[in-house]
């Protein structure tokens, strides 16, 4: 996922003629008909300058995606910045609040409140914001002033690779902590002040400039907690034609995940033993509330963990084993 700009040639050039100019090219024609999905040239003529950086918005079908992938995202980012340098400290305040699921939920809902709703991404991924005087960028739209762009810049990102979802997972939760420090965690979980959550993103005039922001945000919320994963069905599988694939290091679950469908897909002469990426996310999901059951902890350890995905007339299934452990085989319930 790239970011092209545009440059402003001159002082006198308006929106309307760099619509004009860009439509003449096909990657670019969807840019023409000016909609409020499509408001990344939403910036008043005064502000436009000579040799000004302006993203171009992408296409809709570039931006849409489904929650589960989302959450998926959202759950890497946050194991990433757990073990960032700047902002691990602060990201572990947050998960002694609420558990990961809740703060993935949190970032889904806040993420469909700045992109238009369900199915995410309906709005384009930067626009100007008129207070300000800049641009915000990502999935949530954080502004590139104070807080925001000291985030990207301890994130060592550039403006384009805030449109990757991880990225802008990353950067919301960085965001964050630049704006409350050591009080980053007081807001979490979100749905105990709403009033407080929306004054600190939205500002103090939150009512006046957006009066729906708390509403949509405590349905979206509400959604997305609901969207759970299926409980454990743990069943003890006695065959062993399974490949048992190491986690490695600075290798999350989800990958892991996909690695060992892709050796065991091969071996079983099977192009796709999972499928797609959901029931990769509800089975990391499924291995997360294992691990809790079984061990009091969601952590995993890289080269004493290990996993594999097969199939048989029950269906689909993962098997789990720590060091010399007992294996666990938890079957995908979609697939029963």
């Amino acid at each position: 996922m790239g970011l092209v700009f545009y440059i402003v040639e001159n002082d006198e050039e308006t929106i309307a003629e760099i619509r004009q100019k860009l439509g003449r090219y096909p990657e670019f024609a969807h840019v023409q008909k000016p909609t409020k999905k499509v408001s990344g040239f939403n910036i008043p003529q005064k502000s436009l300058k000579k040799g000004m950086f302006i993203p171009i918005p992408l296409k809709a079908e570039e931006r849409v995606l489904e929650d589960t992938e989302f959450a998926e995202y959202c759950s890497e980012a946050i194991r990433d910045m757990r073990l960032h340098s700047a902002y691990g400290k602060r990201v572990d305040e947050i998960l002694d609040r609420v558990d990961e699921d809740t703060l993935v939920a949190t970032m889904i809902a806040a993420a469909k409140q700045e992109s238009g709703g369900k199915p995410l991404g309906q709005f384009v991924f930067h626009r100007w914001e008129p207070g300000p005087g800049a641009f915000s960028f990502s999935i949530f739209h954080v502004v590139q002033t104070g807080p925001g762009i000291a985030a990207r810049r301890k994130l060592n990102m550039t403006e384009g690779q805030l449109y990757h979802p991880k990225n802008a997972a990353q950067l919301f939760l960085a965001y964050l902590i630049e704006k409350n420090g050591r009080r980053t965690a007081d807001y979490f979980p979100i749905d105990k002040d709403w009033d407080a959550w929306a004054r600190m993103y939205n500002g103090k005039y939150w009512k006046r400039i957006n009066p729906h922001y708390v509403g949509n945000m405590k349905k979206y919320y509400a959604q997305a907690l609901q969207d759970e994963a299926p409980q454990v069905r743990p069943e003890y599988w006695a065959g062993n034609n399974v490949e048992m694939f190491p986690i490695q290091y600075g290798m999350d679950i989800g990958t892991a995940i996909r690695h060992s469908n892709t050796v065991n897909s091969n071996a079983a002469h099977r192009e796709n033993i999972l499928g797609n990426r959901k029931n990769v996310f509800a089975l990391r999901k499924l291995v997360f509330n294992y691990l809790k059951t079984r061990y009091k902890s969601d952590k995993w350890y890289a080269g004493r963990d290990k996993i594999g995905i097969g199939f048989d007339a029950q269906g689909v299934f993962l098997i789990f084993q720590r060091d010399n452990d007992e294996k666990e085989v938890i079957y995908l319930p979609s697939s029963v």
